[in-house]
């Protein structure tokens, strides 16, 4: 980057449908949302053209106008479609907001409230990044594969041959989209976690273990986020029945579970050993999930797919120790730290794992080392000066 470069300051849009304080939406709302306060604290002008479905001004019938921690943020009025959420106000206001843009920033694979907003970015001739975030996975695309096998070949191909760039969020997703798109130039930067907001509250951990009823001496495994099948909970009734019957130990469910996934939450509660596990509802946010990673003595994560993974970067800033799939994408970026253990899905093996920690205790010796690591590559300073970079990259000149 050249002297001129780094002292050009940008107007940077991203259009995303689903932005903070709707963290119930899980690691891409949270990740936008650092990325966008990164860039402002670094003096360009970020604006995000969002709806407002999760957020207190759902209902409102108008576009609603605010600045969020620097951000100008437009929250347009929504409504649930056959694949998402859709706003033609939102259209109409990024189209608005492309004309003073040097670059556009666009996540919404799949969602047709950010279909049109290529095409007029492109009409624009605004250069445009594209984050795909795991919609484009191998795991996506067995989700109702015949309608989105139809929708990619008829609109997202096309969306994202036209990108400047796709933004891949670490090496997993790189080399998925690396299969579909062999010739486009793709970035690897990764989500942005706040060492400020991520830290061991043990005050607030020991709170969160008498509300559900847990004693200090009992070893708590914790899957922390949404409640959804994606996340693999079933595989977990298969380690937790292969479990010393007669340990202090207790697994806790933190997250919040949708309204259409609530059965799924039954049949899976129930098929646990009684008495062993705790679901802990919850919005996700930021001061309940700390607490929950500060009250657990290790992070449990088999997820079938995540390109990144926040809850695994967030746990290590808390201290807390994790165990995770393959399918995780964060899970690259810390080689053979003690404090990530990466394991094949194989119950057994899980169940001996975990065995052995509940043998051990909780070991504080390696935390440091875990948050450190986190805190130098996953900080919204370190995350933006990249993306920055990446802006001035592809930035219209005139």
């Amino acid at each position: 980057m050249t002297t001129g470069q780094a002292s050009r300051k940008l107007r940077v849009l991203h259009v995303t449908p689903l932005y903070a304080p709707a963290w119930q939406f899980g690691g891409p709302v949270r990740s936008t949302h650092e990325i966008a306060t990164g860039l402002a604290a670094r003096g360009h002008h970020v604006t995000v053209v969002t709806t407002s479905c999760g957020t207190p001004d759902e209902a409102s019938p108008d576009v609603v106008r605010k600045v969020v921690d620097g951000v100008h943020v437009s929250y347009c009025p929504w409504a649930p479609g056959p694949l998402g959420l859709v706003s033609r106000a939102m259209r109409t206001v990024a189209k608005g907001c492309a004309t003073q843009a040097d670059v556009a920033h666009v996540t919404g694979v799949w969602q047709p409230s950010v279909s049109r907003v290529y095409g007029d970015l492109h009409a624009q001739r605004v250069p445009y990044v594209s984050s795909p975030r795991g919609a484009l996975s191998p795991y996506s695309f067995r989700q109702g594969w015949l309608k989105k096998f139809l929708y990619f070949r008829l609109f997202e191909r096309r969306f994202a041959r036209r990108s400047a760039t796709l933004h891949a969020t670490a090496p997993l997703e790189e080399a998925e989209l690396r299969r579909l798109f062999p010739n486009l130039s793709i970035r690897v930067i990764p989500n942005a976690c706040d060492p400020a907001k991520w830290y061991s509250d043990q005050v607030a951990g020991a709170a969160w273990r008498e509300r559900y009823g847990i004693s200090p001496d009992e070893f708590v495994f914790a899957h922390v986020g949404r409640i959804h099948p994606k996340k693999n909970l079933d595989f977990l009734v298969d380690v937790a029945a292969r479990l010393p019957a007669t340990g202090r130990w207790r697994l806790v469910f933190s997250g919040p579970t949708a309204v259409k996934d609530r059965p799924y939450r039954i049949t899976l509660a129930d098929r646990f050993p009684p008495g062993r596990l705790v679901i802990a509802d919850g919005a996700g946010d930021t001061g309940e999930t700390r607490a929950a990673y500060s009250g657990a003595d290790l992070l449990i994560f088999p997820s079938l797919h995540e390109n990144f993974g926040n809850v695994l970067v967030e746990s290590l800033l808390c201290g807390t120790p994790v165990i995770t799939s393959p399918n995780v994408g964060a899970a690259a970026f810390f080689g053979r730290t003690k404090e990530v253990r990466v394991l094949g899905l194989d119950a057994a093996t899980w169940a001996r794992e975990l065995a052995d920690q509940i043998a051990a205790g909780r070991d504080l010796s390696t935390a440091e080392e875990g948050r450190a690591i986190a805190a130098a590559t996953f900080s919204p300073g370190v995350v933006a000066e990249q993306f920055e970079s990446l802006y001035l990259s592809v930035a219209r000149t005139s």
